[in-house]
């Protein structure tokens, strides 16, 4: 049979190509082979997730060094994600504003808003639209039939100016709760410790509790209908991360020291996320004997949420950080649980859209 001279020099490379690539491919499987014979180093089974999935106590087929690595892997994780037998964290949580008129005996879900005292804007903003609707029961067009408090939470700030914004807010709104510590992105994780101590102080009774950003909002109706067809028993829900790389470098940086590991535990991300209220003392009172990171979210949610037991109950309805703004459509067909990246103007028009109806969705 005849083959043009063009398909026959096709074939002569490709037979040429082929033992090549078979040959680079055995090596290849050679180097691996020979390193998991010869001994893998722990920071290289960290970062390449070798031992993700193992229990080497339990019938895994891994042998020699790679098991011996990832059973020191285990061993490292059960020294960090533990209690320590004394406290690690002395801070004495007092309040300049305590907040202790919010609360009733019937509240179901607490609302607390993580705010900075320049942006009166936005607080004056969710107060108009979604915080004061759940407060008031008056959501366009939906039913909210249980009691729900909204507040604003925060440090104190260095200027004594801002300072005071936030003491006329409290005297006309009555929603404020201020701690003894100064705002700084060191310290969010004081300030959700804070939100922890103060629904424990403060408001007992609550079945839930929602940490939420203050460029959010929140599709109230459709997040109570979640809970009530949700187990949420030491339940925290939220946008749900997992496989976050640890920074060592940059503004978010943690170092080996403080968190070894190169990736995070499983967490919900911090922009808005909800905790049920059997977890709120057992994450607040382990976080005494667990050393802070001050990345609150990957801290509460993902570091004390194992030490104690929580479940990640995952919902794709919690926008992230780096989501787009929402739609009202997004609101009104429920395909939003939570919503971010608003301004007050784009929030307050989104507001006034939903309250229009909005048929066209």
């Amino acid at each position: 049979m005849y083959l043009p001279a063009r398909t026959v020099r096709i074939a002569k490379r490709v037979l040429c190509v082929v033992p090549c690539l078979l040959c680079a491919i055995g090596l290849l499987t050679a180097c691996v082979n020979w390193q998991m014979s010869f001994g893998v180093s722990l920071e290289y089974a960290m970062r390449h997730h070798l031992c993700d999935g193992v229990n080497t106590s339990f019938g895994s087929n891994l042998t020699g060094p790679l098991r011996q690595t990832c059973e020191e892997l285990q061993r490292l994780e059960a020294g960090f994600y533990r209690k320590r037998s004394y406290k690690t964290n002395n801070f004495t949580y007092t309040y300049l504003i305590p907040g202790d008129n919010i609360c009733t005996n019937d509240t179901d879900l607490v609302i607390l808003v993580h705010s900075l005292h320049n942006y009166a804007n936005r607080r004056e903003a969710i107060r108009r639209t979604w915080g004061g609707a759940a407060i008031a029961r008056t959501w366009p067009g939906r039913n909210i039939s249980v009691n729900i408090k909204l507040a604003f939470i925060f440090g104190v700030n260095h200027n004594k100016n801002l300072n005071t914004i936030v003491q006329d807010e409290h005297v006309g709104y009555r929603d404020i709760i201020q701690g003894n510590f100064y705002e700084h992105y060191h310290n969010m994780t004081l300030k959700s410790l804070l939100g922890l101590n103060w629904l424990m102080r403060y408001c007992p009774s609550a079945k839930y509790l929602l940490k939420s950003d203050d460029d959010m909002i929140i599709n109230i109706p459709y997040l109570l209908e979640i809970l009530n067809h949700t187990d949420m028993r030491k339940g925290i829900m939220g946008p749900y991360n997992s496989g976050s790389r640890v920074y060592r470098n940059g503004k978010w940086s943690i170092p080996k020291a403080q968190f070894p590991f190169y990736y995070f535990p499983p967490y919900e991300s911090g922009s808005s996320y909800v905790i049920s209220a059997d977890l709120v003392r057992p994450l607040y009172e382990t976080s005494q004997y667990v050393p802070h990171i001050f990345i609150d979210d990957v801290y509460v949610t993902g570091i004390l949420g194992r030490i104690v037991g929580a479940r990640h109950v995952v919902h794709d309805g919690f926008a992230f950080w780096t989501s787009k703004p929402p739609k009202p459509c997004d609101i009104v067909r429920d395909r939003l649980v939570a919503g971010t990246r608003l301004t007050p103007d784009s929030l307050r028009t989104l507001w006034s859209l939903l309250q229009k109806g909005m048929s066209s969705c």
